[in-house]
């Protein structure tokens, strides 16, 4: 069978459901540092903004501080991680991606796109 077009898909909000996942990441990197406020409206608030993650993760700072260079970079790779460990079992794919997904793959190209 000859595939006619591609199609590009991103994979977050997309294909699949992570907001829960990123928000449990983000929250666990500053629980792990003492932090325990409730982060669960602004982290969806800024997830739903494009914002990157570390933009997110400065925005997320209490008192409107900045983390260094060196500090985002290990906060990022902390996030990373716990993501991978934790947060990826949080995600869900959206009801009938499976069947969609089936259904344009018999006559196209598919192609997933994500930052992770």
């Amino acid at each position: 069978m000859v595939k006619n077009q591609a199609f590009i898909l991103d994979y977050d909000g997309t294909i699949c459901d992570t907001v829960h996942a990123i928000s449990h990441s983000l929250a666990q990197v500053f629980a792990r540092r003492g932090d325990r406020r409730d982060l669960e409206r602004p982290i969806e608030k800024l997830i739903g903004s494009g914002c990157t993650l570390q933009d997110t993760l400065q925005a997320l700072q209490p008192n409107h501080a900045q983390l260094s260079a060196d500090e985002l970079k290990r906060w990022v790779s902390e996030y990373r991680t716990i993501y991978a460990e934790e947060g990826d079992a949080k995600a869900e794919l959206f009801p009938e991606v499976h069947k969609t997904l089936a259904k344009l793959a018999e006559t196209n190209y598919l192609v997933l796109v994500s930052n992770k």
